[in-house]
């Protein structure tokens, strides 16, 4: 094992000169949305969630997200170990190396293609445009030919309005519900997949490819090991972990 210690010199104080100590590199910041149990869920690398729902360690990835679902408590779930998860009651990540925090949203909703967070008792004020919808379906369809659209209101009055991209934080607010849109979803032999482009699950189980998605979502329901698929240029293969790393071209 090597240690470089680069912080050993002592700098002195000068008006006309700048010194830059040279630290780390900078760590890959992975940001991925997912549906699971029917809630959907923010996964983020390397970073961590504070405060503890109790000390129980989960071995499973599953394991951790249904229990946090349970409890009323939970706001999420880190991942400190390979096969240590446990119970947080912040949703504030933090920068963590080798870690993985998996953040609490609302139930999830498969529609138009996409997985959305429905929010319930939450709105955002901030307007797409001044379009107003009857129905939820309509609504979420038109959000999906936006890619200025980050979600849809869905006011007391059961009308519909989109909302815009960087338009802020949720607010509590009774009678309404914000669904928030996560991203693109595959339904295959009964599972839900939502697919993340230039990323790649860094873990794959076999060497075995698959011509077609739908071969490879068949094959993933039936291994208990298989946590997802990745596209490499049209071929498919299953993955394990919980670990992505980019991947230009390929899901």
């Amino acid at each position: 094992i090597q240690i470089l210690h680069l912080h050993r010199h002592t700098l002195k104080p000068s008006t006309t000169h700048t010194t830059y100590v040279r630290g780390g590199e900078k760590p890959m910041e992975v940001s991925v949305s997912m549906s699971y149990a029917k809630y959907s869920w923010t996964k983020k690398s390397p970073f961590k969630l504070t405060g503890y729902v109790s000390k129980k360690k989960y071995s499973k990835e599953s394991l951790a997200l249904k229990a946090c679902i349970k409890n009323p408590k939970c706001a999420g779930v880190t991942q400190e170990g390979e096969f240590d998860f446990k119970l947080n009651t912040g949703s504030l990540p933090v920068p963590a190396a080798e870690k993985t925090a998996y953040i609490k949203g609302g139930t999830a909703l498969t529609s138009q293609g996409f997985t959305w967070s429905a929010n319930e008792g939450y709105t955002v004020t901030k307007r797409l445009n001044k379009n107003t919808y009857d129905n939820r379906k309509k609504a979420l369809k038109m959000c999906t030919k936006s890619k200025k659209c980050k979600g849809v209101v869905k006011t007391s009055k059961n009308k519909f309005y989109l909302v815009a991209e960087g338009s802020g934080k949720m607010e509590k607010k009774t009678g309404y519900k914000f669904y928030e849109a996560g991203g693109e979803s595959e339904d295959l032999s009964g599972l839900s997949y939502t697919s993340t482009s230039d990323m790649v699950y860094a873990t794959v189980i076999d060497k075995k490819e698959y011509k077609s998605l739908a071969l490879a979502g068949a094959a993933c329901a039936k291994n208990p090991k298989c946590k997802g698929i990745n596209n490499v240029k049209g071929v498919f293969h299953l993955t394990g972990g919980s670990k992505m790393k980019p991947s230009k071209g390929e899901l």
